[in-house]
């Protein structure tokens, strides 16, 4: 059995600019950004940043608890296990998380190791969304790779090159062999029973990687606003 689509995460986000604009995402008070969408370096991964601009699509941030806290009369540092939140974003959304912070040392230092967190838009409203703690065996560490550990646990975000990205397309395009394109709440549906080889040959059109991207598009831009959204919580799911 196929699935109509075999579409990949960043052939997705290649068409989403089109028709989308930034949205936001609040990092809280006592967590620190340490990576977005696999670049620890990019510009939003910086020491205080409050806010990250992002475009509409799919994202992957890696939080941690990190500062200094009070000890009775001491003070004590401290850096928590990493927290990975995959979600969703669409135009306009405020994002953050929502949690319970304690008071008491041993309660925070248990919280940086094990948050419990959840995602939500800033009025407090739930954001669909997977958050996971990536714990490390030998405890928290300092110069840890955690895009190795993501990829090692077959959860990292992989930014595809333009390359990848067309052949990607292509392929979802050959897969639906009468040109047409399922609702985006039943793009997951497994195809029909598979047809002599014969028939299966002729329903793959040749199609150039420039027009399979521009039919995509085209699909993509004429589905309702929750199809759109739909077809997205699928395409994250597929991870």
């Amino acid at each position: 059995m196929n699935k109509i689509f075999t579409l990949t995460l960043s052939a997705a986000a290649a068409i989403l600019p089109l028709c989308a604009e930034a949205a936001e995402f609040e990092i809280p008070d006592p967590f620190t950004l340490v990576m977005v969408d696999s670049d620890d370096k990019a510009p939003a991964v910086k020491s205080g940043a409050e806010t990250v601009t992002l475009p509409a699509g799919p994202h992957q941030l890696v939080m941690r608890v990190e500062g200094t806290f009070r000890y009775h009369t001491d003070s004590r540092y401290l850096a928590g296990q990493p927290v990975v939140v995959n979600f969703n974003a669409e135009e306009n959304d405020r994002l953050t998380l929502s949690f319970r912070f304690p008071k008491s040392f041993d309660k925070i230092e248990r919280f940086a190791y094990k948050p419990d967190v959840k995602l939500v838009h800033t009025d407090g409203t739930p954001k669909e969304g997977e958050i996971f703690v990536l714990n490390s065996r030998n405890g928290v560490q300092i110069g840890r790779d955690y895009q190795k550990e993501l990829e090692d646990a077959g959860k990292a975000f992989k930014v595809l090159t333009p390359e990848e990205t067309s052949q990607s397309t292509v392929k979802m395009i050959q897969s639906d062999g009468a040109g047409s394109y399922a609702a985006a709440g039943t793009a997951a549906a497994a195809a029909p029973a598979a047809a002599p080889a014969a028939a299966q040959k002729s329903a793959a059109p040749a199609v150039s990687k420039t027009g399979a991207m521009e039919t995509l598009q085209k699909a993509y831009l004429s589905l309702s606003p929750e199809d759109r959204k739909n077809f997205l919580h699928w395409v994250i799911s597929q991870q």
